[in-house]
């Protein structure tokens, strides 16, 4: 049984040249103990995060890009990435500093770009997030209302709405 075939990766494709696929086989196979098929849903798992995380940024980076040249600040982001971080630290204000280790940023800066926080966005999304809340949340960067995400635990992996997905856009 091909595991890279049950993982829709065909290793004679250009995608995964041959040498590739053999160090892949040979790395995955290299404890006696560990049985290839049982890598199959750790690397679906990790494939549907990636795949979530592309579907995020194309869908989100409009909105970044017009909160960002309307002025929103970093206690915006902060309060956007507060209300997405996971329990037990959802909804509680981050140490000073975390957003910008989070975004990628000097200690003490004060200006954020859309890149920081689309990249902030591509590295940690889960495969659970869903597209239409994070874009209501990023909607409301900049202004009265708190950004809100609900548990990305409770949202389904295929609640997807492909009307915010521009079409050919690739990540940075």
């Amino acid at each position: 049984m091909n595991v890279l075939c049950h993982l829709g990766l065909d290793f004679q494709s250009k995608a995964i040249p041959l040498d590739s696929h053999i160090k892949l086989i040979d790395g995955l196979s290299e404890d006696p103990e560990d049985h290839l098929v049982s890598f199959i849903p750790i690397i679906g798992r990790h494939n549907a995060r990636l795949e979530k995380a592309h579907l995020l940024y194309a869908a989100t980076r409009p909105t970044i890009e017009q909160k960002w040249a309307e002025g929103a600040t970093l206690i915006d982001i902060e309060k956007f990435l507060y209300s997405w971080a996971p329990e037990p630290y959802r909804n509680k204000p981050m140490p000073k500093g975390m957003i910008q280790a989070l975004l990628l940023i000097a200690p003490n800066s004060q200006k954020w770009t859309p890149r920081d926080l689309s990249n902030c966005i591509i590295r940690n999304a889960e495969a659970t997030d869903s597209i239409d809340d994070m874009i209501r949340a990023l909607g409301k960067l900049g202004t009265s209302e708190d950004p809100t995400m609900p548990d990305s635990r409770t949202t389904p992996l295929n609640g997807l709405s492909e009307t915010h997905l521009p079409q050919h856009e690739n990540p940075p």
